[in-house]
């Protein structure tokens, strides 16, 4: 990490942490705790670093305020320009994230960066979330009060491309964590198939298993996991997840954002659209496009 080191533990609420210390604590945190992507442990560490620099004024982390984060987000760039959509929102995304991570290790802070509403990345219904945006999520479905790891359940699921009226149906049995498998039912318009977990979703789900009662063969929801209250639940905690996260005020993200982003992944990866609506499980490919964010007509 260079400028930064794992701590991997739960700090002193009584004690006061200048804006240096707390940023080592979180980012520690993330990398202890596995939540980051792979590929965005730096550059959200170097931004959090840089964040500490730029409120290094204030004593003591809980004295930050919206108006230090508001200004660190719009601050011009190395170079004197602008910073562009995309860095407003990485930027945002980390702060929030050192935020959150720091009242999951126990620090009584809020989050100052909650009414800093930046414009929306696109004009689309639905986008994928950024890789920031997921490792966001995913700190706020651990960091919850009530059945962290279902929450985190959830979030694996929809990151192996569930949607929300099969996150319900999974059940103990569809999953086989030793090839990093989970076998998605289908549903209305999307196919039955065999789909990757992401390597944080394995570690979820191998603890949330080891949880379950042997009784218990569905995975996230409670009661009759066919029904549509069912699915209603499913959507209502990825959406609930996405609020605490505060990316729901952006009007291109709702919960299918999340599997938009497992397609998105896909697609990144192989640069074939039919790979990724074969992991998405629909049958068109302009479907796929659409959801991944993906205008193959602006690649002829």
């Amino acid at each position: 990490m260079g400028t930064v080191a794992a701590m991997g533990q739960r700090l002193d609420i009584q004690q006061r942490y200048t804006p240096g210390a707390a940023v080592h604590a979180a980012v520690g945190e993330w990398v202890g705790g596995d939540a980051l992507l792979e590929g965005t442990v730096e550059r959200m560490a170097e931004v959090a670093v840089r964040f500490a620099r730029f409120v290094a004024q204030r004593a003591d982390i809980a004295e930050v305020t919206p108006g230090d984060c508001e200004a660190f987000v719009h601050a011009h760039t190395r170079t004197g320009a602008p910073p562009s959509t995309a860095t407003l929102h990485f930027r945002r995304t980390t702060v929030r994230a050192v935020f959150r991570t720091l009242r999951h290790l126990g620090v009584d802070v809020g989050d100052p960066t909650l009414d800093l509403v930046l414009g929306p990345r696109t004009v689309r219904t639905t986008r994928p979330l950024t890789d920031d945006e997921v490792t966001l999520v995913r700190v706020c479905a651990l960091g919850r009060a009530r059945e962290p790891l279902r929450a985190a359940t959830a979030v694996a699921l929809a990151e192996a491309t569930a949607t929300t009226r099969e996150i319900p149906l999974v059940c103990v049995g569809d999953v086989d964590l030793a090839a990093g498998i989970v076998r998605l039912p289908g549903a209305a318009r999307v196919d039955a198939r065999g789909a990757t977990l992401t390597s944080w979703g394995v570690g979820v789900l191998r603890r949330h298993l080891a949880g379950l009662d042997d009784g218990d063969p569905v995975l996230v929801v409670r009661g009759d996991p066919t029904a549509l209250a069912a699915q209603a639940a499913a959507c209502n905690l990825l959406a609930g997840l996405l609020d605490t996260a505060g990316l729901r005020a952006e009007p291109d993200v709702r919960p299918g954002s999340v599997r938009a982003w497992a397609g998105a992944v896909v697609h990144r990866r192989t640069g074939r659209i039919d790979a990724a609506a074969r992991a998405l499980g629909v049958r068109s490919l302009d479907a796929a496009a659409d959801l991944v964010g993906f205008d193959w007509r602006a690649e002829l």
